[in-house]
């Protein structure tokens, strides 16, 4: 299995160098080939790792933290032109449950995440799923740059965090 993006973090404010040092010790216990990169957007890490995104993301959500605030998991990527395109064959192949939210962050292109939340809206509706804010899954779309990241887990918006 190869090593690629499975995890976005992201982190309270100025405390990036904790937070990576944190999920890092989390989920090494089950992959000792973790490397935690910062994004270059503060607040923002990305976690690679060479197991399977799904047990890396439930590790990782099993845990209280004192830096991290949310974990997003990474079941594929995408190049922003193909979301635009319409080209969204990456969603296509994910298990996604008849009603599920929503959550669309477009980071580094101003004014793009509307655009892109009425594009996936709408390939979700042609496939019979419903978007509603009470879901319990979340289909996470996370924009950096020219790339975009794409994971589908819970949609508790914050982890629980030690003495927070």
């Amino acid at each position: 299995m190869s090593c690629r993006v499975v995890l976005l973090v992201t982190c309270r404010t100025g405390s990036d160098e904790w937070c990576a040092r944190e999920i890092g010790d989390v989920v090494f216990g089950l992959d000792n080939s973790v490397v935690v990169e910062k994004t270059g957007f503060p607040g923002l890490l990305q976690v690679y790792g060479c197991r399977d995104v799904d047990s890396i993301y439930k590790r990782a959500i099993s845990r209280e933290y004192g830096f991290v605030e949310t974990i997003i998991p990474v079941h594929c990527i995408m190049g922003l032109q193909e979301v635009l395109e319409e080209r969204l064959e990456c969603i296509d192949g994910l298990k996604i449950p008849g009603e599920v939210r929503i959550r669309v962050r477009m980071r580094g292109v101003r004014e793009l995440s509307t655009r892109v939340f009425a594009l996936v809206l709408k390939n979700l509706r042609s496939r019979g799923v419903v978007h509603t804010s009470s879901a319990d899954e979340c289909l996470f779309i996370e924009g950096i740059k020219d790339r975009v990241y794409i994971g589908l887990g819970r949609c508790r918006t914050h982890i629980a965090i030690r003495g927070g």
